[in-house]
């Protein structure tokens, strides 16, 4: 059995779900990180595209951050 869960409307099996989930768990971090300086907004895409990548989201998913493009 396939569990799903509604995301916003979109309804996501729960390993997508948790790979969501962690994707933005650590990207919340590395906004903490490039906010007080430790790393720069560079390093910062770099490791978002790195994260993005291992849990398996693609640079057109609704799910990833590109706040930092809009900076």
């Amino acid at each position: 059995m396939l569990w799903k869960i509604e995301v916003g409307g979109i309804t996501v099996q729960k390993e997508k779900y948790r790979s969501i989930m962690m994707y933005k768990m650590m990207i919340g971090i590395l906004e903490k990180w490039m906010q007080s300086g430790i790393i720069s907004e560079e390093e910062y895409l770099k490791m978002n595209t790195m994260i993005a990548e291992k849990y398996g989201l693609n640079s057109c998913s609704i799910f990833l951050d590109c706040s930092a493009d809009k900076r």
